[in-house]
């Protein structure tokens, strides 16, 4: 799928943590990135760990057209921690883009028979100086995804974080999009 694309498109982005695991914050932040970029966003959440355990989940749908529910397909997964439920699971194709930490979510991923992109979350957080920053990360990847300019990012965190915070955020952004940037270019390099 070639985000860039001017044709029209249709992304379905999903995101599933436990609680506590700043799903929120990816979600909010990339779906304000998006928007803010000129692309068409709906998102919806599912709030599976407050009913019964587990993990909670997001999907943010992103198009060149006005969308205005979810769909049943997910065309990037940020799985964040283990114990996928049936609503996740179901909605996986061959076609699905898997990416979350190796070290927490790589054997359920080869158990449903896909593949993971290990964007080694809990070691670039950890270098950062917080686990917090794993959702920064993602929605760094997200922004590189879509070739996001980097003032649109920047000027988000920059609103919505306290001050000492904000270089280490905009670190994890940039990471996350460079790791966006560099899965990008092999996939076009092996097509």
């Amino acid at each position: 799928m070639n985000i860039k694309s001017p044709s029209a498109y249709d992304v379905a982005i999903s995101f599933c943590a436990a609680a506590g695991l700043g799903l929120q914050t990816a979600e909010d932040l990339s779906r304000q990135f998006l928007s803010r970029a000129g692309f068409y966003v709906f998102s919806s959440r599912e709030y599976m760990s407050r009913v019964r355990g587990g993990n909670n989940s997001t999907q943010i749908r992103v198009a060149t057209r006005p969308v205005r529910a979810q769909i049943d397909r997910i065309d990037w997964l940020f799985a964040l921690s283990s114990g996928l439920h049936a609503n996740i699971t179901e909605n996986i194709s061959d076609q699905t883009n898997i990416a979350g930490d190796a070290s927490v979510i790589a054997e359920e991923i080869s158990a449903l028979g896909h593949k993971l992109i290990d964007m080694d979350l809990a070691n670039r957080a950890a270098r950062l100086g917080s686990p917090k920053y794993s959702s920064m990360i993602v929605a760094g990847f997200i922004a590189g995804i879509f070739a996001l300019p980097e003032d649109i990012a920047d000027n988000l965190i920059g609103a919505r974080f306290k001050e000492q915070d904000i270089a280490a955020k905009k670190q994890a952004r940039i990471q996350g999009g460079t790791c966006a940037g560099a899965f990008r270019h092999r996939r076009q390099s092996n097509a």
